[in-house]
């Protein structure tokens, strides 16, 4: 009676002792790739490519501030003055989707009066983004926005719409891959060998690029005055012609090589 327990007991033990072995066996040829355990006759490369662009899309920032004794007063000035703010970026043949709220808030003004700070009534904000493709349009945006009660003009963003960024991200990620190929194929034929297939690719997860900002008003207005002169609420307006934008990428590249 107590050898076939002795049996049955050895047999779990072996079930379960084949069990972990096999466990960890799939488990380390899961991971192996990310702790980096490469196979032997393998080399690792890093490519690059960037390309420069001419921005084809830009984003004004502007906001309506008000500040009064009452909160409820606060609110319906601003909300008037980004009324007619909008009414007459519209006028310009901006769309409405190419118009949208950033930022809003109504709170206690406080004030840093005599090394403190003291309550002054409400203060509201109301910030928008505008959207445009035709250049031309961005000084009499500017314009009319603060003819029309826009206090403050935050920035101006140069930016690539998603066609062409898309467009762009593809033509680096290429133009890395064949860096990256060509420095394997000058460090493999170096030591007699040549490149083989590839075991892995990782393309970089950072930005492919970053606007370019006006990132003041001064700058914004250093910017306008020296570009064309605006011809009124309805024409072309000032034209702002922004910098190329660099757009970059990198891969790393894991080959075989034979």
């Amino acid at each position: 009676m107590h050898e076939k327990r002795e049996i049955d007991f050895a047999g779990k033990v072996f079930v379960v002792t084949f069990a972990i072995i096999a466990g960890l066996a799939v488990l380390f040829f899961l991971v192996k790739p990310y702790l980096g355990l490469q196979e032997q006759n393998t080399i690792s490369v890093q490519g690059s490519g960037e390309v420069f662009v001419v921005p084809d899309k830009a984003s004004i920032y502007l906001s309506a501030e008000v500040k009064d004794k009452e909160s409820s007063f606060v609110e319906t000035q601003i909300k008037e003055k980004m009324n007619k703010i909008t009414a007459a970026i519209k006028e310009l043949g901006i769309k409405e989707e190419d118009i949208e709220t950033t930022g809003y808030y109504i709170d206690i003004n406080r004030e840093w009066v005599n090394n403190t700070y003291l309550e002054n009534g409400f203060i509201g904000r109301q910030t928008l983004k505008v959207s445009v493709t035709d250049f031309k349009k961005i000084g009499s945006i500017i314009n009319v926005a603060t003819k029309n009660g826009a206090t403050s003009i935050y920035n101006v963003d140069f930016e690539l719409t998603k066609n062409l960024e898309e467009q762009k991200k593809a033509e680096v990620i290429k133009e890395a891959t064949k860096n990256a190929k060509g420095k394997a194929e000058a460090l493999t034929e170096s030591l007699g060998k040549k490149v083989g297939a590839i075991v892995r690719v990782d393309i970089q997860d950072s930005p492919f690029y970053y606007p370019l900002r006006y990132d003041t008003m001064a700058a914004v207005e250093k910017a306008v005055a020296g570009s064309a002169p605006d011809q009124g609420e309805g024409s072309s307006g000032t034209i702002i012609t922004p910098t190329k934008i660099q757009v970059s990428s990198s891969v790393n590249i894991v080959y075989k090589i034979k």
